[in-house]
């Protein structure tokens, strides 16, 4: 058991400070300021130590799993995790230093690094000009493609002009010869009507004349008058008239 009262030595740590540090160190610096002395604050100091074990480097994870903690004694694991915290920015801080007093030592390298990564880039800006072309040279098959089709459609809509021209026309024909049968038609049954007319006049006539024959034989037969003959001798002679 930790014995005596541990205060921390600064106070919880800024957002910019969050901000510049890892993921991992992030997360325990939010551990390290928090406050256990609260309702649930035992229980949700426990995640975030869990999170923070999961996510930091091996070498500290014992470190962070054995953080001592007491739930009314504020800021004992507050202490440790500075300690922690400081210890691991003092080491990323020598290796900073370490890298730049190597590329300060051989400026040569990093000289060769610049002139290597501007090469590259060099090349970079020639693949994309290459592949730039290509696509300016596939938009012009394109628009000659498009180009062409617009010819063949111009033409095609000539065609289907002519054809529905020709249609028309063949309509107007059709219509006229329609019109025309129909005027024959109409003809036809008008002479049909007056035939059928006259032979129904016919009828009646034949009808009228073969009744008249009927009742004219059923009447009694008239006795003949006497055939009265004036015969002159041949040598009659006519009587000459007064001046012949």
């Amino acid at each position: 058991m930790v014995r005596g009262k541990q205060r921390r030595s600064r106070s919880g740590y800024t957002q910019a400070e969050r901000d510049a540090a890892p993921e991992w160190l992030r997360r325990l610096m939010i551990l390290a300021d928090h406050n256990a002395n609260v309702p649930n604050g035992s229980q949700r100091f426990k995640e975030l130590q869990k999170e923070v074990v999961e996510m930091a480097p091996e070498d500290v994870k014992d470190d962070i799993r054995n953080l001592p903690f007491l739930a009314k004694t504020k800021g004992i694991h507050g202490v440790a995790a500075d300690e922690i915290i400081r210890r691991v920015m003092l080491l990323a801080a020598e290796e900073e230093a370490k890298q730049a007093k190597q590329a300060v030592a051989r400026p040569s390298d990093a000289l060769t690094s610049l002139v290597e990564e501007k090469v590259r880039a060099e090349m970079r800006v020639q693949e994309q000009d290459k592949h730039l072309a290509e696509k300016d040279e596939e938009i012009g098959r394109l628009h000659d493609q498009i180009y062409g089709l617009q010819v063949e459609l111009k033409k095609v809509k000539g065609l289907l002009s002519e054809a529905q021209d020709e249609l028309q026309k063949r309509w107007s024909r059709q219509r006229n010869v329609e019109e025309q049968m129909s005027r024959e038609k109409a003809k036809s049954l008008d002479q049909r009507e007056r035939m059928r007319a006259a032979k129904k006049k016919m009828d009646e006539e034949h009808q009228e004349r073969h009744m008249e024959d009927l009742r004219a034989a059923a009447r009694p037969p008239v006795a003949a008058a006497p055939l009265e003959l004036n015969i002159r001798p041949f040598w009659h002679k006519k009587p000459k008239l007064n001046g012949a």
